[in-house]
């Protein structure tokens, strides 16, 4: 995800790894089932590739898990944490998507508002 004041200071905003597609703001519950427990999240945005979840006990850097984001029709994605913010959540990279599921992405980013 690419820099923005809200969820990075200005040391991290440099990052190599920083994905560059475009982000749009959206605020949607998300379920994190990791291992045998469910988290619970808020996406603040979205791209493409990824995802900021904003929660108050975020997961470390590497750790892989699935969400199901809560749109009008959930969307299903697995996902591996790429950044944290303490106390506020982690920057998260798509794994893996199907077919079906980039396709209903793409048709839901332009109706969102971009970054």
């Amino acid at each position: 995800m690419g820099a923005d004041e809200h969820h990075t200071s200005p040391a991290d905003a440099d990052l190599p790894n920083r994905c560059r597609d475009p982000r749009h703001v959206v605020l949607a519950p998300v379920e994190i089932e990791w291992g045998s427990r469910t988290l619970s999240a808020q996406v603040t945005d979205i791209s493409l590739s990824g995802m900021f979840l904003a929660m108050n006990n975020p997961l470390w850097v590497n750790a892989m898990f699935t969400a199901v984001v809560h749109f009008p029709e959930p969307l299903r994605v697995d996902c591996v944490v790429r950044r944290v913010v303490p106390g506020v959540g982690m920057g998260v990279q798509f794994l893996r998507l199907s077919p079906e599921v980039q396709a209903r992405l793409m048709a839901i980013l332009p109706s969102l508002p971009r970054k």
